[in-house]
């Protein structure tokens, strides 16, 4: 923890209290030196892996992160420290980075919100990604938060604000106004490992909510390919200066012409979260993240209900029915003689789903974020001040 936040903190307080006027929208709230002309409080830094590039969050300096929900759990990475001091009430926003899943898989460990922007709308000067100099994909910061409008509000602040490196699109925060009729696709399956009974079924509820207020939702067969983009992105380190990866950069026009979606509703991983050390040996999992690095596109995460071994055991319809995969990794993340994926142990932690739009349509996202939000309902237990009352219940 930083000692002068502090004391930046307490003028912030003695300004306000002579001008009774706020520096700006931030205005004492923690975050990045970026904001601090808004009037936000730097004062923590938050735990990362070791490399920046695992979806766990350890390193030999701080130790392990653990999800604050289950600590048999990992909170998520490489954002994860972030993710589970916001679902503790910890911080009002924070900042995190990803190159293939970074902001998006903590926040769905931790049952929070985020937003991965597209490249170029927010600046990246000042902060440092896994490897110096690297642009084969580029990594984005974006914001963290406990609800969709904190990080619109976030977003607002950042959004076309020039850094050092004189790369980010002169587009300032668009306020957008949504049809009052959406189309959605959906998927469950990205068929490289197949979604957990309980990832299904939080796309699904979902998709039912929605077709309830009117939205339409069509099930949807994506045409690229997590395996193919996942092959990209470990083979990064090649010696043909990218030629083959940036040949597959870009959106998939075949996607949205074909089903003419506003968005995508799509499970974030496999399974909810994965207990700690399970990145060793199933980092592949991340495929159902870096898809959307590998197209550039924006996505939402935001939590939509809680594991619950009444409705999320394997069943024999789920092995049965489509949407399989890699048989080898889905062996052990089900089948083996201890699995991954557990809703006993998991029991009541927070599943989350993505929704992605289009490139450069980050105010949409946010927009259909809460759109999906209010239809879902507030009061499912997410959001500022649940985590307390939910550790209180598992207390009693």
């Amino acid at each position: 923890m930083f000692h002068w936040a502090r004391e930046q903190a307490r003028d912030l307080d003695n300004e306000f209290s002579v001008t009774k006027r706020l520096r700006g929208p931030l205005h004492g709230v923690p975050l990045v030196t970026q904001f601090l002309a808004a009037g936000a409080v730097v004062f923590v830094k938050t735990n990362v892996p070791q490399t920046m590039f695992a979806f766990e969050c350890s390193n030999p300096l701080w130790g392990r992160s653990t999800n604050p929900h289950n600590d048999r759990y990992t909170c998520g990475g490489s954002s994860g420290g972030e993710a589970a001091l916001l679902a503790m009430d910890g911080s009002a926003i924070g900042i995190g980075s990803d190159i293939g899943g970074s902001l998006r898989i903590p926040a769905a460990y931790c049952g929070i919100y985020s937003l991965k922007p597209s490249t170029g709308r927010i600046s990246f000067a000042g902060t440092r990604g896994p490897v110096e100099g690297f642009e084969g994909i580029k990594t984005v910061v974006g914001p963290m938060a406990r609800s969709v409008e904190d990080l619109q509000l976030v977003s607002q602040v950042t959004f076309g604000i020039q850094g050092k490196e004189q790369s980010i699109a002169p587009i300032p925060y668009r306020h957008i106004q949504l049809s009052p009729k959406l189309r959605f696709g959906y998927y469950t399956s990205d068929h490289f490992v197949k979604a957990s009974p309980a990832c299904q079924r939080a796309v699904l509820e979902t998709v039912e909510a929605l077709r309830k207020k009117g939205h339409e939702c069509i099930e949807i067969n994506v045409s690229f390919s997590a395996p193919e983009a996942f092959n990209i992105f470990v083979g990064l380190t090649s010696a043909d200066g990218y030629k083959k990866m940036l040949s597959h950069l870009g959106p998939d026009p075949k996607v949205w012409n074909k089903y003419d979606c506003d968005g995508i509703i799509a499970p974030v991983q496999a399974v909810p979260q994965l207990p700690h050390d399970g990145c060793n040996n199933f980092s592949a999992l991340a495929a159902a993240t870096i898809l959307y690095n590998v197209l550039d596109h924006p996505v939402g995460c935001l939590p939509v209900t809680h594991v619950d071994p009444s409705k999320d055991q394997i069943s024999p319809e789920w092995t049965a029915g489509l949407g399989h995969g890699s048989s080898l990794l889905e062996r052990g993340v089900f089948y083996s003689k201890m699995p991954l994926y557990n809703p006993i142990q998991s029991a009541g932690m927070p599943i989350g789903i993505q929704i992605i739009g289009k490139k450069w349509e980050e105010e949409k996202v946010l927009e259909m974020m809460r759109v999906v939000d209010d239809t879902l309902g507030r009061d499912r237990g997410f959001g500022a001040g649940s985590w307390k009352s939910q550790a209180k219940d598992r207390s009693s």
